[in-house]
């Protein structure tokens, strides 16, 4: 407040896609509409912060950079619409030429090429028994390093690299009736979606502690793969 703000947010775990927003805003002034135009092949990083919450208790649910960036008219709103990605700029731009004898000094030799992507839960590293030549796109490099059993992703401008059996963030938010669960858990092959109220606590590779009165059977503790979320300051449909 007073900024009206839409949003849509879609994040994943799966490294070969970017965690996008949607993002609209309201009736800035024209000075702040024009700073924030931008086509999608400018090369121009505009840093982009999205924090929820309620009664207070805010907390950061994205940040990345600003795409592609243009005002248009509705009724009587100026609205600046923001095509936002996460990491997209290091993941597009960045190169490395270099050479590293573990995978731990090759991550972090690779991360200095990434200006805007900061170290996230990078699982333990194999040593590497021989000078490894490190020579192409940033990004690309560190897919090389992983194992079969290693997923790598960008949330929030930090890389992870967890293990199939490993999670970056260990807080379980429990998700059931008294705090937000709407309708019955879903269950589509190895994976269960759940639908709730917008909880920013509710972290891609993160666990969710699920309790259902109507769908038992699938109550338990599960890492995030993916989360979609959206919602408005002045409306009331704030879902995940």
């Amino acid at each position: 407040s007073p900024i009206n703000i839409d949003f849509d947010c879609e994040k994943s775990i799966e490294s070969n896609g970017l965690n996008r927003l949607n993002l609209k805003i309201y009736n800035l002034t024209e000075t702040k509409r024009n700073q924030l135009v931008k086509d999608k092949d400018a090369n121009k990083y505009i840093r982009v912060q999205l924090s929820i919450g309620y009664e207070g208790n805010i907390k950061q649910v994205f940040q990345g950079n600003v795409a592609r960036a243009y005002p248009d008219r509705q009724g009587g709103d100026m609205i600046s619409f923001l095509e936002c990605l996460d990491g997209v700029e290091d993941v597009k731009n960045s190169f490395t030429s270099s050479k590293a004898s573990t995978k731990k000094e090759a991550v972090e030799t690779i991360l200095k090429d990434m200006p805007n992507t900061s170290i996230g839960k990078i699982t333990e590293q194999n040593s590497i028994y021989r000078s490894k030549i490190i020579m192409g796109n940033s990004f690309e490099e560190l897919k090389k390093l992983l194992q079969p059993d290693e997923i790598m992703f960008i949330d929030d401008e930090k890389l992870y690299i967890i293990k199939d059996s490993e999670v970056a963030h260990n807080y379980a938010p429990v998700v059931n009736a008294d705090t937000g669960l709407i309708g019955i858990p879903r269950k589509e092959g190895e994976y269960v979606e759940i639908s709730t109220i917008l909880n920013p606590h509710i972290k891609v590779g993160g666990l969710c502690k699920l309790e259902s009165i109507y769908a038992p059977y699938l109550s338990g503790t599960y890492r995030v793969e993916s989360s979609s979320f959206k919602g408005s300051f002045d409306g009331s449909d704030w879902s995940q």
